[in-house]
């Protein structure tokens, strides 16, 4: 009888195990760089505020205002032109969801429940995604109504906003909306007349940053790629860039990043994860499941995970000197969540501003500078694509341009 029962504990302990090892070591996938119809189920789940947490990769947590209440409001800031944003969006709402059994979604642009069950019900998904895809980057649906489509689960969709207040606001944009496109041909023929000076009225450092800043605008050369060059222009002017801490932070990741063999850094984990699995005892197996579930469901990030799981193998007396990689990818995914993405914005415009200033020399090309980015920012506005950056810019522009400041340009 009791080699029966030690018989079972032992293939039951092998079984565990080998289940652990399987959901540990090959359920999360690759190390990659850092840029549904069912019944409805009794979902009364409501977490504090201050216990909800949303991984640095998928976005930041401006503020939280807990005033000791059951009921959480999670309010997502929607960029609205951005299609990338949409998508993050729905990842955050994915995140939300499975993690905090969070499923009702209020969106703007509605008024009361929002009925998604025509496009969930297409039995193929593969044709689902991509109409749905197609009208989220048409603007026809939101991240949260795509979200809803897409979810297996009952996801609640509802339109919070006062019907005749938006339709009085609608028709007021609509009005202004109207009149867009021809605005937008003038200015184009605008900008065109006044880019046909740019050859003869700038000088040479001039027209190269114009040039290098519009590629930069328009997705054509990468932030790293764009700050060599402005760093250059920069000693050339005998401007410091010595107080721009976020953007060397960004640059020292993007270089650290190149030092990174990615596949070699998912061999390197899944070894270390088989160390830990053989050597540790009972509590350690615990530790580095709870860990790596946490991990996989999304309730930490990269970052978080991989400094823990360097820091327990090392407090364990595991040589992490035998997995460079893996080191390097954990250091990597640090300094990539430590990035300010609005501090590092601000540094650049700084920069920018600085080197105008340094490099237009004439008043002629301080107006002609000046003229063109107005109407590329009007451009802009009559788009609605205009940030809040551009609006304080726009506004300061336009006290300095007039009517006669154009014709003496052109």
């Amino acid at each position: 009888m009791r080699e029966h029962i030690l018989f079972t504990r032992i293939i039951s302990l092998i079984v565990v195990t080998l289940f652990t090892h399987q959901q540990v070591a090959w359920a999360q996938g690759e190390i990659v760089p850092s840029v549904k119809p069912a019944q409805q189920e009794d979902r009364s789940y409501s977490p504090a505020a201050s216990a909800i947490t949303v991984p640095s990769d998928l976005a930041e947590i401006d503020s939280e205002n807990l005033e000791g209440k059951e009921d959480v409001v999670i309010n997502i800031q929607d960029d609205h032109s951005s299609l990338s944003a949409q998508y993050s969006i729905v990842n955050i709402l994915r995140n939300l969801l499975d993690n905090y059994e969070i499923n009702i979604v209020a969106v703007e642009g509605g008024k009361g429940y929002i009925d998604t069950s025509l496009l969930r019900a297409f039995p193929d998904e593969v044709v689902k995604e991509k109409t749905a895809s197609f009208l989220m980057k048409e603007g026809r649906i939101s991240a949260g109504e795509f979200f809803s489509v897409m979810s297996k689960e009952d996801v609640a969709l509802y339109g919070v906003e006062e019907d005749p207040l938006y339709r009085k606001n609608l028709a007021i944009f609509r009005d202004i909306y109207s009149g867009s496109r021809a605005n937008i041909e003038t200015l184009n023929s605008l900008m065109s007349a006044l880019k046909e000076l740019e050859e003869s009225t700038y000088s040479p450092d001039l027209e190269s940053f114009v040039y290098r800043s519009r590629l930069h605008t328009a997705g054509r050369i990468s932030f790293d790629v764009y700050w060599d060059f402005l760093e250059k222009m920069c000693v050339k002017a005998g401007i410091s860039t010595d107080d721009c801490a976020n953007i060397k932070s960004f640059t020292d990741t993007v270089k650290l990043e190149k030092t990174i063999d990615f596949d070699e850094a998912t061999a390197e984990r899944k070894a270390l994860i088989d160390v830990i699995m053989k050597t540790g005892g009972r509590e350690d197996v615990e530790k580095l499941v709870v860990k790596s579930l946490a991990f996989e469901s999304g309730k930490v990030d990269q970052a978080e995970y991989h400094s823990w799981l360097i820091g327990f193998a090392e407090g364990k007396g595991i040589d992490i000197g035998s997995y460079p990689q893996l080191s390097r990818f954990a250091k990597y995914a640090a300094c990539y969540r430590r990035l300010n993405v609005i501090g590092l914005e601000s540094e650049l415009a700084g920069v920018e501003k600085k080197l105008l200033d340094g490099i237009c020399v004439s008043d002629r090309e301080k107006e002609l500078f000046r003229l063109i980015r107005t109407a590329e920012l009007l451009k802009c506005l009559f788009e609605v694509k205009l940030t809040g950056r551009d609006v304080e810019t726009l506004r300061s522009d336009m006290a300095c341009v007039d009517r006669a400041s154009v014709v003496k340009a052109l």
